[in-house]
């Protein structure tokens, strides 16, 4: 069974960062914080592949790890967040913070397209090498997100540089000047104006829609 991250976990922060009363929506606060520091440990330092870096993400019901650990943008996004928002929470514990540097160097030194630009989507553990042809603005936002929130435990102007690096790819390839608004697919190459039926399929197989969308059904379910 594969085990994402808990999306409530910004509440539960929120939660145990306020001072005002013992409870939160008549749940005793100190009750969230205990879970939420067994769910933290549970997660952390497990997930740190120190072999091929970034996170393993997927799990069996007994905590072995599942033969496909490919890397996703958005769940190794995901984990950085959390790790540094983590590490903000409870800065007695340094599990956290590791986790976050390790977390910040894998998207920075191994996600990142050098050559065009923008965090790949998909990379198997050891490589480097992009899965997919395309990049999805909608993983991208989740690492501008992510480096963000790292920043505020590491304020050095090298991760100041990569969240600008971060948005400025954003807004020049993905940024609609006509409608406003982002496209989210973004193709490593341009399709030709006269479409081939090679062409269309391909789009299909990525299952993010057209490139000028601004949604993320995908065709198969419109």
């Amino acid at each position: 069974m594969r085990i994402l991250l808990l999306l409530t976990l910004p509440l539960l922060f929120n939660s145990c960062s306020s001072t005002e009363g013992k409870q939160y929506l008549g749940v005793d606060k100190a009750a969230l914080e205990k879970a939420l520091v067994q769910h933290l440990e549970t997660w952390y330092p497990r997930v740190i592949d120190s072999l091929n870096g970034g996170y393993y993400t997927n799990f069996e019901s007994d905590w072995t790890r599942s033969p496909d650990q490919t890397r996703m943008l958005v769940t190794q996004a995901r984990h950085l967040w959390t790790a540094a928002r983590a590490a903000r929470l409870f800065p007695d514990n340094p599990v956290f913070e590791k986790a976050a540097h390790h977390g910040y160097h894998y998207l920075t030194n191994t996600m990142w397209d050098p050559k065009k630009g923008g965090f790949h989507l998909y990379l198997e553990p050891g490589s480097s090498a992009a899965n997919a042809p395309y990049k999805l603005v909608y993983g991208n936002a989740f690492a501008l997100y992510a480096l963000s929130e790292y920043a505020r435990i590491r304020p050095e102007p090298e991760v100041k540089e990569w969240i600008r690096k971060s948005f400025g790819w954003i807004d020049s390839v993905a940024h609609d000047p006509s409608y406003g608004g982002y496209f989210n697919l973004i193709l490593d190459e341009p399709l030709p104006e006269n479409r081939t039926p090679g062409d269309a399929l391909f789009l299909k197989k990525t299952g993010w829609g057209e490139p000028d969308w601004k949604d993320q059904i995908p065709p198969s379910i419109c």
